[in-house]
């Protein structure tokens, strides 16, 4: 007598995982989604609702197939089989959505074209993407340097001397405090004509928030900022942070998601040589 396969409890947790993940991208920590909403494509984030969908049915079905298997019924192993695949198909088009689209939003003209056209104008766009950048140019923290902080937090792990380990870590702050004005740096707001200019003129060059900032958020010198002196404004553009949170959410989605369609198709193919046997 055939014994019940014991692989549909591993798709549980994966369809859990899936689902936790595909919820975290669609929280959008980072707050990118107003950029991908107002140039039309947001298929990321709707891919990451179909994962949240489909992880969640993956779960409920496999505790069905689970039930199926001891109960040893053909019915409903038919069910299931059915039911599952149906599923398989949905985060198949997860995935692909999530990796065809991101090559649209990962584009440094668009970005910057969206940016001078939207930013301080009126609307609801105007506004999204306004408080966007806004936030973008001044948040600590962010992961526009993950690749060498990455780097540098692995040789502290071998680090063979304190002041080595001094000198690094005093790197890794400075890196984690990166901060970044327009799309490749802050003579994107001169170069090119903009809302912003059209609503300022020539009484700023660029937003304030690209200007080096004391603790509270407050200009660090208005008065050299406005005239463009370097220790006074962000020269790092923010298209670097913005391309590695894009593709995070999509490897998050996509190579995750073809991890777990792998999975299950073994089970499948599994739970179909159980079905025969029964």
């Amino acid at each position: 007598m055939p014994h019940p396969p014991l692989l549909p409890h591993f798709p549980q947790a994966a369809g859990l995982a899936l689902f936790a993940l595909a919820v975290w991208v669609t929280v959008d920590s980072y707050g990118l989604y107003p950029l991908a909403k107002w140039s039309g494509k947001d298929d990321i984030f709707t891919a990451a609702w179909i994962a949240i969908f489909t992880g969640f049915f993956f779960f409920c079905t496999c505790v069905f197939g689970i039930a199926a298997a001891l109960k040893r019924s053909r019915a409903m192993m038919m069910t299931y089989l059915l039911v599952m695949l149906i599923i398989y198909i949905f985060e198949c088009a997860s995935c692909i959505t999530s990796v065809v689209h991101r090559d649209y939003m990962v584009n440094s003209n668009l970005i910057k074209k969206q940016m001078l056209t939207y930013y301080t104008a009126n609307g609801d766009a105007g506004t999204q993407i306004t408080l966007t950048w806004n936030r973008i140019m001044t948040q600590k923290g962010t992961q526009i340097e993950a690749t060498k902080f990455s780097d540098k937090a692995q040789q502290l792990d071998f680090c063979s001397t304190l002041q080595y380990c001094i000198c690094a870590l005093t790197e890794l702050s400075t890196l984690l405090q990166a901060q970044c004005c327009g799309t490749d740096g802050p003579l994107d707001w001169v170069q090119y004509n903009s809302t912003f200019n059209q609503n300022f003129g020539s009484s700023i060059l660029w937003p304030l928030n690209c200007c080096q900032q004391l603790n509270n958020y407050q200009p660090l010198n208005l008065p050299a900022c406005k005239l463009g002196l370097p220790d006074s404004v962000f020269t790092k553009g923010c298209f670097s942070h913005i391309q590695w949170v894009l593709n995070t959410y999509t490897w998050a989605i996509s190579w995750y998601g073809f991890s777990v369609l792998m999975f299950v198709f073994l089970v499948l193919l599994l739970s179909m040589l159980y079905y025969i046997t029964l």
